[in-house]
């Protein structure tokens, strides 16, 4: 709901908005009322397979996440910025400190501060689209799983190095 209540500020702000959700939950009708009551343009997609969230990601200008980070990361933050969208985040979300650089790569808000989530959007909706998409992914590159799996191969290296001369020494005492 903060999300619609954000896009409302944005549109009286007059800056052209549509909200966009993949999957669906318990608050999907009560979204939809609200949505209609107050005129904005949103769209549900329900359910989405995985191989399809690529598509309906790099249609997007930018990702929300106002969670309250009960998701203690957010890897749909991940998934979307792999695309090149920047993103939005509250601060309890887990990975916007490592993720999103203010004004480069999205914008952060305090969580439930609908009018700040309302100018984060907006920050972001300012951003030049081209340069913005390229600083994004390039972020996002040094989380992608073969960064992640290079770094486990660096990680097992150094161990090595650190426990290797203590075996051979107490093989030779």
């Amino acid at each position: 709901m903060d999300v619609l209540r954000a896009a409302e500020i944005v549109r009286r702000n007059g800056i052209a908005v549509e909200v966009a959700y993949a999957g669906s939950g318990e608050l999907a009708d009560s979204l939809d009322a609200y949505a209609k009551s107050v005129g904005l343009s949103v769209h549900f997609h329900g359910f989405v397979n995985q191989t399809a969230l690529p598509a309906i990601y790099a249609a997007a200008d930018v990702i929300v996440l106002p969670s309250s980070g009960a998701e203690t990361w957010g890897l749909v933050i991940n998934e979307a910025m792999a695309c090149g969208v920047p993103a939005v985040v509250s601060d309890a979300v887990g990975c916007g400190p490592d993720l999103v650089e203010p004004g480069v790569t999205g914008a952060c808000f305090l969580l439930g501060d609908i009018a700040g989530l309302a100018k984060a959007i907006e920050t972001v909706l300012s951003l030049d689209t081209t340069p913005t998409r390229a600083r994004v992914q390039e972020r996002i590159a040094a989380y992608s799983p073969a960064a992640a799996a290079a770094g486990i191969v660096e990680g097992v290296d150094q161990l090595r190095r650190l426990l290797l001369p203590k075996r051979l020494k107490q093989r030779k005492d």
